[in-house]
């Protein structure tokens, strides 16, 4: 069979995974859209220092653990049509991933086969020969996967970035597991940051490779969408896939943001876009009046604009005197995270540990921090140094339902140190 395989990009809240699901209605294909994350998981694992070096067992039983998990536990839960692996076929993953990870010295090789041979168990398992992946986080690594897989197809959508800020805001508020910043400076800001990277990296680089789409365009017309993505993907547009669009229409809920979006929230994404022009994200009716929020966003415009890693704490530095209140230095240590989460993404750990280390001096007590640094510790393999960060994570992330997901991952984290040091036995504790 020919596979022809696919990945959905976009920030969180801009629409992928109702294209997802619009296109996995489609009969000739079908997108992980609730249930990814092994694909995304791989390339982090994939990314670690001398991770070929790593007891091979752990490898294979943390890809293990990651695909039973997304591809058959959390699918059995998703919603809408959703293609549930057996374990078998997740086992078959497995031991192609086990017989490579014995006979290639270059963890890129690996990630691309085992890679290509999901998406062919994808299509088995399916009964189609188009299949794609979902998930936000492809955003930051879009045009590094297109070098490692010249075979995959792209489909970008994107939002206005007001309206992305207000539903991740809306989002928070039901207490769901972002643990990210609430601030909407600081989510413009990430998003910014992808943005930079979609127009000077992903578009030149995928070329004929990428569709791009917006959620404005999703939400307005689904049935001119799917037509457009049943052409791009070759698939033909069968009745499923134009009732998935009918019935997206009328159950359309959308929040507005021009009517439920706080003014100063508006000001503050639209201070951060204007440093892209006027129009970034698709945006042209965003204000060219300057507001309060306008010195914040200059202020920080050499890092948005990726100054050298040794000209980071300087021009951090000169950032401070725009961001004095509390509040604001809360702000500003936040958005240093957003900035450091995408240098990590990229494999780019010197320039992560040292915005990481910036915003730990605006944000001490932060335990998220805390964990990312643990993390980022635990991938450049400075162990100690990872069992202290995540000691910190857990004094100080709250013992509350919400965060008690990234408290266990603190703890895994602190057993990988002990385990990747030879110390067994304090790991298994």
């Amino acid at each position: 069979m020919c596979v022809k395989s696919f990945f959905i990009i976009g920030p969180a809240r801009s629409g992928t995974t109702a294209l997802a699901c619009l296109v996995n209605a489609a009969s000739a294909a079908a997108c992980l859209h609730f249930e990814g994350n092994v694909l995304y998981y791989l390339w982090r694992m994939m990314a670690r220092d001398a991770v070929l070096t790593e007891p091979h067992d752990d490898l294979v039983a943390e890809l293990r653990t990651t695909a039973e998990h997304n591809l058959v536990d959390r699918a059995r839960q998703s919603p809408g049509k959703t293609v549930v692996w057996r374990m078998d076929d997740v086992e078959s993953l497995v031991r192609v991933f086990r017989e490579r990870l014995c006979q290639v010295d270059d963890p890129n090789v690996l990630f691309r086969e085992t890679s290509e041979h999901f998406f062919q168990l994808f299509c088995a398992v399916a009964g189609v020969s188009t299949v794609g992946d979902k998930v936000p986080d492809y955003s930051h690594i879009a045009d590094l996967l297109g070098n490692l897989l010249p075979a995959a197809w792209f489909i970008c959508i994107t939002r206005d970035p007001r309206a992305v800020v207000h539903s991740t805001q809306c989002l928070m508020d039901g207490a769901f597991h972002l643990f990210g910043a609430r601030q909407a400076f600081v989510i413009a800001v990430s998003l910014l940051i992808r943005h930079k990277l979609m127009i000077h990296d992903i578009i030149p680089g995928l070329g004929q490779r990428l569709l791009l789409l917006t959620q404005e365009e999703l939400a307005r017309a689904p049935r001119w969408v799917a037509e457009k993505t049943a052409q791009f993907l070759d698939i033909p547009f069968c009745d499923a896939l134009a009732d998935a669009s009918e019935d997206m229409q009328k159950n359309a809920q959308i929040k507005d943001w021009r009517q439920e979006m706080r003014f100063d929230d508006i000001a503050a994404v639209e201070a951060v876009f204007r440093l892209a022009g006027p129009n970034a994200f698709g945006s042209p009716e965003i204000s060219p009046l300057q507001n309060d929020w306008d010195m914040k966003a200059l202020s920080i415009r050499t890092l948005l604009d990726g100054c050298d890693d040794t000209k980071i704490p300087s021009a951090v530095s000169d950032a401070r005197s725009e961001f004095q209140s509390k509040e604001d230095q809360e702000t500003l240590g936040k958005l240093l995270v957003q900035l450091g989460d995408h240098a990590f993404a990229r494999s780019k750990f010197g320039r992560a540990e040292t915005l990481y280390q910036e915003a730990k001096r605006q944000i001490p007590n932060d335990g998220v921090l805390w964990f990312k640094l643990g993390e980022l510790f635990v991938t450049i393999k400075r162990l100690e140094q990872a069992s202290e960060a995540a000691d910190m994570a857990l004094r100080l992330l709250p013992e509350t339902n919400y965060y008690q997901t990234l408290r266990a991952k603190a703890f895994f984290q602190k057993g990988r140190a002990h385990r990747l040091r030879g110390e067994t036995r304090q790991a298994i504790e």
